[in-house]
């Protein structure tokens, strides 16, 4: 019986005392382009086309550039990098797309380049760029513009987001 009760408490405890990166949001950035007027806050530039359209079915959107084009905008994102978070942009572009962050003042610019070349036909698959941190990152690191640049092809940038490993 005692044998019993101290494995109980064994399994118990951790739960009772908590962990706060348990128990707090997983996610400390998600653009989902789902619910937001226009451009969602973004303002487009260059000589190609951009526009939020939906993607794999009426429900879900993403943002288009085609051609020359260009989309940028303010984002809010603040990052506790010692709980080793993952950076992530997911686009249909099959290949070629870049991410990464640039120092700007008041934090870090993510910049995503999209490929050159003519827009291939879409099978509705997406995949997914992890952005590399700052080799030596303050902490917190504030992500506070985005900028996302076209060529000469057609991609959709479904979501760009910053989550935490679930878990203790």
């Amino acid at each position: 019986m005692i044998r019993y009760l101290a494995v109980a408490l064994a399994l118990a405890l951790p739960a009772l005392g908590g962990c706060p990166d348990c128990e707090s949001d997983p996610t400390a950035l998600m653009v989902d382009f789902e619910r937001c007027d226009g451009l969602c806050g973004m303002t487009a530039g260059g000589e190609g086309q951009v526009w939020i359209g939906e993607t794999i079915h009426p429900a879900e959107h993403g943002l288009y550039l085609e051609g020359a084009a260009s989309a940028a905008g303010p984002i809010t994102a603040t990052v506790d990098v010692a709980r080793a978070p993952e950076l992530r942009v997911t686009t249909s572009c099959p290949t070629g797309a870049l991410a990464w962050l640039d120092p700007v003042a008041g934090g870090y610019r993510l910049r995503i380049t999209l490929p050159d070349g003519p827009a291939a036909p879409w099978t509705g698959d997406f995949r997914r760029i992890t952005v590399p941190w700052p080799a030596t990152p303050p902490d917190p690191l504030a992500i506070v513009e985005l900028v996302v640049t076209g060529q000469s092809g057609q991609c959709v940038i479904d979501e760009i987001g910053v989550s935490y490993p679930e878990g203790c």
